[in-house]
């Protein structure tokens, strides 16, 4: 099926909130990548759509009966999720590289090129509510205490009213950091940004305080993930860090390749860490302590952030494979080939896989059996 672009985006029910609502990145806003459902294997392919341009790093949003994802050429679509059919599109700027935003009923996009860099849209009126003009983002937008909080090409970080759109703070990364990640909300509300030349910084985001900063020397190029006590930093020289939350001191530091291995951000689910790398390694880590509990070595990169549920890991390759490991065992349980490279998040529910697969397809897989257990 193929969904080709239009001028209309309305969503009737984005207003109605459910606890199986992805309305951000992964899910949650500590991105841990875990997910309350379970698939029995193998999984079959419900649908398959062509949006007809490509995606950025995070996940599909999940809201009632509609998917909405953002493309590299600037549209945002939604679909329905039973069937794969198109509710609507509307073109924003030219390229939505990070992470789109829902509350309740506006999507807060940023965008990379256009006029406007980042936008706040009613989904059930259809219309735009404000938008502001200034440096690119490439990084997603995150919220916490009513202030939208992103951090721009150029470095700055920028708190704004979510219903007005007024700016309320704004700094420049002192180490010349360019915004290449996507913030990571703590559970206390704080605020971490990371910058690509390894800085990170934890923050109020009702006034923009600084609460602490660490640096890394590292850069960073994936977004840090947290659970727990930790926050996890992956590098883009084959180092997994992880930081204390409350002061950003270094709890510990895993070599996992050669100075230029990247790895994708991490899920975590209790003690159990998972993280891929560009020289074809997934590995499961001791979260505590960074100790390799088991590693695969497959033939290609591994690009996306890895999915959790209670017995499975799911994670995505630039060789176009997309894999389930057991967790216990570290057995591959299940793989398939999709038409182009899984690079970006996935999203799930019900017994329901969301994949996005460059360039341009949308996949939904669902368990052939929907087994009676589930994630509490």
């Amino acid at each position: 099926m193929s969904v080709g672009g239009c001028g209309s985006l309305k969503v009737d029910t984005i207003s109605v909130v459910t606890q199986d609502d992805w309305r951000q990145d992964s899910g949650t806003p500590s991105r841990d990548r875990v997910v309350s459902t379970e698939f029995s294997f193998p999984l079959e392919k419900a649908w398959h759509i062509n949006v007809g341009a490509a995606f950025g790093p995070s996940s599909p949003l999940l809201v009632g009966p509609t998917l909405i994802v953002g493309t590299r050429r600037g549209d945002l679509y939604a679909v329905g999720t039973e069937r794969g059919e198109k509710v609507g599109s509307k073109r924003f700027g030219e390229a939505i590289e990070g992470n789109i935003l829902i509350e309740r009923e506006v999507v807060y996009i940023p965008s990379f090129t256009g006029k406007e860099n980042m936008t706040a849209y009613d989904l059930t009126e259809g219309k735009k509510l404000w938008a502001v003009q200034g440096v690119p983002f490439k990084a997603g937008l995150v919220s916490s205490k009513n202030v939208l909080v992103g951090v721009d090409i150029g470095g700055v970080i920028w708190g704004r009213n979510l219903t007005s759109g007024e700016e309320l703070w704004s700094f420049k990364m002192e180490d010349g950091s360019s915004g290449q990640t996507t913030p990571l909300v703590l559970a206390d509300g704080s605020i971490v940004v990371a910058g690509d030349q390894g800085l990170v910084i934890a923050l109020d985001p009702e006034n923009g305080t600084i609460l602490w900063s660490t640096a890394l020397d590292e850069p960073v190029y994936a977004s840090p993930s947290a659970s727990g006590d930790l926050i996890f930093v992956p590098t883009t020289t084959g180092v997994l860090l992880a930081l204390h939350q409350k002061n950003g001191l270094l709890i510990w530091r895993t070599r996992l390749g050669h100075d230029e291995v990247k790895l994708t951000s991490a899920g975590i689910d209790r003690q159990d860490l998972y993280v891929g790398t560009s020289d074809g390694q997934f590995l499961s880590l001791n979260a505590f302590t960074g100790e390799i509990q088991w590693r695969f070595d497959g033939p290609h990169s591994f690009s996306s952030p890895p999915l959790i549920t209670r017995k499975y890991v799911l994670v995505g390759t630039l060789g176009r494979k997309l894999y389930a490991f057991d967790r216990v065992t570290a057995r591959l349980t299940w793989e398939t080939e999709l038409d182009g490279r899984i690079k970006s998040a996935m999203a799930a529910r019900n017994g329901e896989l969301f994949v996005l697969a460059e360039p341009r397809h949308i996949y939904k897989f669902k368990s052939r059996e929907v087994p009676d257990e589930a994630i509490d």
